[in-house]
């Protein structure tokens, strides 16, 4: 009987200690990949110094009631079982906020691990987001932006329209004129601010469905 209360002691020690990792029913719930930059050719997180892998970034949106504290929150690419990085900081309701490939830089020096960055893949690839460490069996996926080879081009950025939606592209800096969905938008990318975007209105010859996929529709 005693072997027994303490088995079960420590499983509900256990549980105790994850449940504030549960995205189920809790605030995390609320944050999502918002916007991302696989290919940058500016100094975004404006060091003074344009670096490929440095100035890469990933937005991270709240659009649930409360802030979040983001340190149980981790992003890594698809490729690999490895966080890139665990994530710092409050997150306001509302609000978002803006990691960069040296953030990334930064973790991994601090926790002796190989100096990747975000490692975005220009050819496409996925942004994956965790409560928990991916690494460990005691991690959950709460969400995951794919993006197309066309989006990660110089200075362009991507995200989902809300949280949920379709992709748009950011490509005011650099446009894209092809037909690969998500199509151009000519809205520039807004990093560290809410998702904005209103797409040019398309001319009249411009046929219904070419329309939908423009919004996502």
């Amino acid at each position: 009987m005693r072997k027994r209360i303490t088995v079960a002691f420590v499983l509900a020690s256990v549980l105790a200690l994850l449940s504030p990792l549960s995205p189920g029913g809790d605030a995390a719930a609320g944050v999502w990949i918002s916007e991302l930059m696989a290919d940058p050719a500016t100094d975004w997180n404006q060091d003074g110094i344009y670096d490929a892998q440095g100035d890469e970034w990933i937005e991270i949106s709240n659009d649930g009631p409360n802030s979040v504290d983001l340190s149980a929150l981790y992003v890594r690419d698809a490729y690999g079982d490895d966080a890139h990085l665990r994530l710092f900081g409050m997150l306001p309701a509302g609000a978002a906020k803006v990691f960069y490939g040296s953030d990334a830089v930064a973790w991994q020096l601090a926790n002796d691990m190989s100096l990747t960055g975000f490692s975005l893949n220009n050819t496409g690839d996925s942004v994956q987001l965790f409560v928990g460490d991916p690494s460990t069996a005691f991690s959950e996926l709460i969400d995951e932006v794919y993006f197309p080879d066309h989006t990660a081009d110089d200075d362009r950025a991507v995200g989902p329209e809300f949280h949920g939606g379709a992709l748009l592209l950011y490509d005011g800096l650099n446009t894209y004129s092809g037909t690969k969905t998500p199509v151009g938008t000519g809205c520039e990318p807004t990093p560290g601010l809410i998702n904005e975007c209103n797409p040019s209105v398309p001319g009249e010859d411009v046929s219904w469905g070419a329309v939908k996929t423009l919004y996502g529709r």
